[in-house]
């Protein structure tokens, strides 16, 4: 993982999982500590350690075709504000490496207070297991019962998170202000522009233009393409769209776009092979996040 990683810390950097962090934003070196001495991840002779893919079926139109349909609903969508008061289910493999064939998602949301700052609060959502052939099941070990809150390291009260400010709606603007907010490098690829879209989305709940705005920075990183349509894993109907990078082929992305509005509602991370840290098949999902609409 050492070789995906970039080495200065912004200062109010917040532990995030390995997998995700490994391509988004600069990590303490503490998580780089731990991604060196992640050892091989096999999975138990009965269940998966992961969960299962996206089913996707494939889709004619092209990636022009599908980011052309799309900004065009997005731009002619009913003018909202944003709000920072984003909701977002996810699953990350165990950043110790240990197999854990029980699959724990969590809720996770910021809750802000009166000045600003605020933290991280995460629950249990619904455990579950993978048998090898993919069908999910009750879980075969301990886990929480669900709605139980999870204690967690990766924030204190005092966080501002990394987007304190409202983000822009026009692409220019917005490459400028991820480029500073999750301090990326200038040379930024496809799966890093992912990476600070993805945790923008973690803390916002964005409106049409500035969804807009951040699917017109991936088409210009040329590292996307059309997968097909999907059911995301809350059942709801999307045009998965894969994100890669040709100098970091270990790990892509396959981002859900809402079928209907375009927004964009859920994540997988998955390992294309190449890595001697990682013992798991090709194509295994190291992180799903599905980020929940406006009640």
């Amino acid at each position: 993982m050492r070789s995906i990683m970039v080495s200065t810390p912004p200062r109010r950097s917040i532990l995030r999982p390995i997998a995700r962090w490994g391509w988004t934003v600069p990590v303490a070196a503490a998580v780089v500590v731990v991604a060196l001495t992640v050892g091989p991840i096999a999975a138990t002779p009965s269940y998966a350690a992961t969960p299962p893919p996206l089913t996707i079926q494939p889709l004619d139109d092209t990636i022009d075709d599908v980011l052309s349909e799309s900004l065009d609903i997005l731009r002619a969508a009913t003018a909202t504000r944003p709000s920072r008061d984003a909701e977002v289910v996810r699953w990350s493999l165990r950043e110790d490496g240990t197999d854990d064939p029980v699959i724990v998602p969590e809720w996770q949301e910021w809750v802000w207070n009166a000045d600003g700052t605020g933290y991280l609060s995460a629950r249990a959502g619904a455990p579950y297991s993978v048998t090898t052939d993919g069908k999910i099941v009750e879980p075969v070990g301990d886990a929480p019962d669900e709605g139980d809150p999870i204690e967690t390291a990766r924030s204190s009260p005092s966080d501002f998170g990394f987007f304190p400010d409202e983000p822009p709606a026009n692409a220019r603007e917005m490459r400028d202000y991820l480029t500073v907010q999750a301090h990326l490098p200038n040379d930024a690829d496809a799966l890093a522009w992912w990476g600070a879209i993805s945790l923008l989305r973690d803390e916002w709940t964005l409106t049409a233009d500035q969804q807009a705005a951040a699917l017109e920075i991936l088409a210009a990183t040329g590292g996307l393409s059309v997968l097909g349509t999907v059911e995301d894993r809350f059942g709801r109907d999307g045009i998965a769209l894969s994100v890669t990078s040709a100098n970091r082929d270990q790990f892509g992305a396959t981002v859900v776009l809402d079928e209907a509005s375009r927004q964009i509602i859920a994540a997988d991370i998955t390992y294309n092979g190449g890595s001697n840290r990682l013992d798991l098949d090709t194509g295994s999902v190291i992180e799903y996040s599905a980020w929940l609409l406006p009640r």
